[in-house]
């Protein structure tokens, strides 16, 4: 587990508390690399922080661009787990960070309160085409709100 930088001034969890959280996603889920990444009220953007299975220019690379824009930005905006089985076959933005990180699935689940508050996102990545069961989903839905809740 890396932790990628210190949080943000307005986030109230220091990161290493986060790190349980990513781990139960990505063994829960059975990925290859999950980011955890955070709103920065200061630069009005979610933040990779914390990440598995990548370097530290890998998960930079999970916050920028298109590609933050039309995954993470529009989970985030839609208080909605974002999936893509087969992101080599996705737009040209996914599907070249997909290439680029070697991950065919991702699946991008926000951190949102009851009242829509969002704080962050959880994003795991799989190395194949495949996703997660129900019940892994549902394990990792409740721990995202409890880190919410721990937060908010």
């Amino acid at each position: 587990m890396q932790i990628r930088k210190e949080s943000p001034s307005t986030w109230p969890l220091p990161l290493p508390e986060l790190e349980p959280a990513l781990e139960l996603a990505v063994v829960a889920l059975h990925a290859d690399m999950g980011v955890v990444l955070l709103r920065d009220d200061a630069s009005n953007s979610l933040v990779p922080v914390i990440a598995s299975g990548l370097s530290n220019a890998e998960c930079e690379t999970m916050g920028t661009g298109r590609v933050k824009r039309e995954l993470f930005d529009r989970s985030f905006a839609e208080h909605r787990r974002l999936v893509v089985r087969d992101a080599w076959r996705a737009n040209d933005s996914v599907a070249g960070l997909a290439r680029q990180l070697g991950f065919r699935g991702i699946d991008v689940l926000p951190l949102c309160g009851a009242s829509g508050d969002g704080v962050g996102a959880i994003a795991t990545m799989y190395r194949k085409r495949r996703g997660a069961s129900t019940r892994s989903v549902r394990l990792v839905e409740c721990c995202a709100q409890l880190v919410v809740s721990a937060i908010l």
